[in-house]
């Protein structure tokens, strides 16, 4: 490592960025970059100790992103002399460069605190302008990764220029058509292990994901099935490209070997042969993925706020099911008109909340005596409760209307 590569190194670590170790002449980390954000936290610090080893050792460096540090990554020769004549029109900005192996540029600045680092995309790959595709990406937050000085790879060498304090600008400034912000439609991610969830992600592209076919939706399929890799699953991109271009080994029901082609192996053209995408296809729609909403997230938390939504009003349910009057004779409701009352009093829809899952809350306020004129019996094929009926019920309804009116016009 030379001074100017550790000079800059220097500077990133004063931002604290998360170094990663990556696998000689690729972009692919040794582990995953959950691991060396999780490795960073536990040193509460960027330790250049640990790059210098990893260099010394033939692997390469990369870096995520953190403390509002920013980056162009200009992949040509014209995008590169876009940055050098901004530097010149805006006379105080000066950009810390790196050079990388293929002639282009990394060159970093700071967002302004007027950004909504929260809404901010994390990685915009060859945006359009005038509706054409312009040679840079821009590394915008946290999870992207960028490669540092000092990495060698069989074309050459990322080598580092003079660090200066990155200048902080809107990166509007520079590309005044890009959109920085990423969807912000409310989403679930899975979030059980990472072993679950490579395990899901080989599982999905294996047997459930659909195989993109030119001239049916090739590229839509594309994004469709990286969003739901990178998005639903929570994989870092570069794990993702691993899953979906690699084929794997298993067996059949019956015990037979097998191989489970990779899903890129498996897209076609138009005449039926194959048409895989290229690798940098391939990242270029999983790094776009890291800012998307998956179409399968947004489902999951529709559901979820859908079952929290239905919980709450089974509770209200239960509550007015308190105002039963004291039953003369035997009554009895079975379950399913007592959920059919339910679902018309609630509003809820009927998948959105069972019968079993209401009998297990009228279980619970029975067992606690909150419903002292009802208990529950059963049959070898039924489930039904004594002390209540339909008349009953919607007698507790009307009462528990009229307490609720009171209270409104008392507040």
């Amino acid at each position: 490592m030379n001074s100017m590569d550790l000079d800059y190194l220097e500077g990133l670590a004063s931002f604290n960025v998360v170094f990663t170790k990556v696998f000689p002449d690729t972009k692919h980390t040794t582990r995953t970059w959950d691991y060396f954000e999780n490795l960073h936290e536990s040193l509460g610090e960027s330790r250049l100790d640990y790059v210098d080893t990893w260099l010394r050792q033939g692997y390469g460096v990369g870096y995520l992103l953190r403390g509002g540090l920013a980056a162009v990554d200009a992949d040509g020769p014209e995008t590169v002399q876009r940055i050098l004549d901004f530097e010149d029109r805006e006379v105080y900005i000066h950009l810390p460069k790196v050079q990388t192996p293929s002639g282009g540029v990394h060159a970093h600045f700071r967002h302004p605190s007027d950004i909504d680092m929260t809404r901010l995309k994390n990685h915009v790959c060859h945006p359009y302008e005038d509706d054409e595709k312009v040679p840079w990406d821009f590394k915008l937050n946290s999870r992207t990764m960028l490669m540092a000085p000092g990495t060698i790879m069989s074309k050459g060498s990322y080598r580092a220029g003079i660090w200066l304090p990155p200048p902080t600008f809107d990166v509007r400034f520079l590309a005044p058509e890009l959109e920085i912000y990423r969807d912000i439609r409310p989403f679930l991610r899975n979030t059980r292990s990472l072993e679950d969830r490579m395990m899901g992600a080989m599982g999905y592209l294996e047997h459930r994901a659909p195989i993109a076919i030119k001239g049916l939706g090739r590229r839509a399929v594309l994004r469709r099935v990286a969003e739901h890799v990178v998005g639903w699953y929570d994989l870092d991109p570069h794990l993702a490209l691993y899953f979906m271009t690699t084929t794997t080994a298993g067996s059949n029901e019956i015990g037979e070997s097998i191989m489970h082609i990779a899903w890129n192996a498996r897209c076609l053209d138009s005449d039926g042969k194959k048409l895989p995408w290229t690798r940098k296809e391939l990242l270029d729609a999983l790094y776009d993925a890291l800012d998307a909403a998956p179409a399968y997230g947004i489902l999951m938390y529709e559901k979820a706020q859908a079952k929290a939504q239905a919980r709450q009003k089974a509770a209200e349910f239960i509550e007015v099911l308190t105002y039963l009057p004291e039953p003369h004779g035997v009554i009895t409701i079975a379950s399913e008109p007592l959920h059919s009352l339910f679902l018309e009093f609630s509003g809820v829809q009927a998948d959105a909340y069972h019968k079993s899952e209401l009998g297990m809350e009228l279980n619970i306020a029975m067992a606690e005596g909150r419903l002292p004129f009802v208990k529950q019996e059963r049959t070898s094929r039924s489930r039904f409760y004594v002390g209540m009926d339909e008349r009953t019920i919607r007698y507790a309804i009307g009462v528990f209307e009229q307490r609720r009116k009171g209270v409104a016009l008392a507040s």
